[in-house]
């Protein structure tokens, strides 16, 4: 063989081998998170390079069809929610939240351990190494307050994720209701899926606050914002789990109805320029330490979500054991119990 064709095969492999090396670290650059949100022509695009971790209070819905009624001009429209975006991992919402003890008193639906929570993640088959892109039903059927409990389903293991460690994340705006309204395909069949080696972290504190970190609130210059129903916020109504009515004192109110935005039956988040026009209408400052609370700690995952990674505050918590715990400790409340109830 000539020397210069022995030569020219040898540079040929070099170079195949540099480019073979190179091909991890060009394809993980290549898969970019747009944001905290995604939609569904985005994950459309993008289906094979994500792991989507779907979130439901029923399990059951993630197996059955979706229902759709036929309209006088022949297009389908969609009124219920029903399988899963192909290739989905299931998590109960039922087991991201469990009972724990407080200075004595056992306090319902709070942030499992991390390893607790790091078993739930690697039985769904969750994989270290691809970003993670989380749905819920994110429908306005069979949902509490016009479809914000649902979507904020997905904001609650968001919110437990980021606590936990994992950095490349966004959730579906719109979820799986908009998924469908978009056109896009489900799947039925129960998916196989092999354990995943997804690895929790120390919970990072900057996202929880505690009781006493709400106490304080006002000596610290941090706002409290109260993301439930503004009847509850009011004292007009509360939910059975709360022993007492009416809101913690100086909350400001991020009522649910205000949080979110429906089309069709799916609900989704607004933009930065929206919440960046309703704040101010509501009294809530963008910029300053705040801590967001509900009664469970579900409805104040989606404040969080949406003054923390879409407003971008990075001074939000969330109070995990919300309205619950509170009242369990006798703290204040305004109104004082029950006046306006009666």
């Amino acid at each position: 063989m000539h020397p210069f064709t022995s030569l020219r095969r040898s540079s040929i492999l070099a170079l195949a081998a540099v480019a073979i090396l190179a091909l991890p670290t060009f394809a993980a650059a290549a898969i970019q998170l747009p944001g905290p949100l995604v939609d569904a022509q985005w994950l459309h695009a993008h289906l094979n390079d994500v792991t989507v971790i779907d979130v439901r209070n029923d399990p059951k819905t993630f197996t059955t069809p979706p229902r759709y009624e036929t309209l006088k001009n022949g297009q389908r429209r969609l009124l219920a929610v029903g399988g899963h975006i192909p290739g989905s991992h299931l998590v109960r919402f039922a087991d991201i939240r469990v009972p724990r003890e407080i200075d004595g008193r056992q306090i319902n639906f709070m942030r499992p351990s991390a390893y607790a929570f790091q078993s739930v993640m690697q039985d769904s088959g969750l994989t270290a190494d691809r970003p993670i892109i989380v749905v819920s039903p994110s429908d306005t059927n069979g949902s509490l307050e016009g479809g914000t409990a649902s979507i904020d389903t997905a904001a609650r293991l968001y919110w437990t994720l980021k606590t936990l460690g994992a950095k490349n994340i966004a959730l579906l705006n719109g979820g799986v209701a908009g998924w469908l309204q978009s056109g896009y395909p489900v799947e039925t069949s129960e998916p196989d899926l092999m354990p995943g080696d997804w690895t929790a972290q120390k919970p990072d504190l900057q996202w929880s606050a505690d009781t006493g970190n709400v106490s304080s609130a006002a000596k610290t210059g941090t706002q409290v914002i109260d993301a439930r129903p503004m009847r509850q916020y009011l004292g007009i109504e509360k939910v059975g789990v709360v022993s007492k009515y009416g809101h913690i004192p100086g909350a400001q109110a991020f009522p649910t109805d205000s949080i979110t935005r429906q089309d069709g039956i799916a609900v989704y988040y607004l933009t930065k320029a929206g919440y960046d026009k309703v704040l101010p209408q509501l009294g809530i400052s963008a910029s300053r330490p705040t801590i967001t609370y509900c009664n469970t700690g579900h409805f104040a995952a989606g404040a969080w979500f949406v003054m923390s990674q879409i407003v971008g505050n990075p001074h939000t918590r969330l109070y995990d054991g919300s309205m619950l715990e509170w009242t369990k400790e006798d703290r204040p409340v305004t109104p004082v119990d029950g006046t306006i109830a009666q």
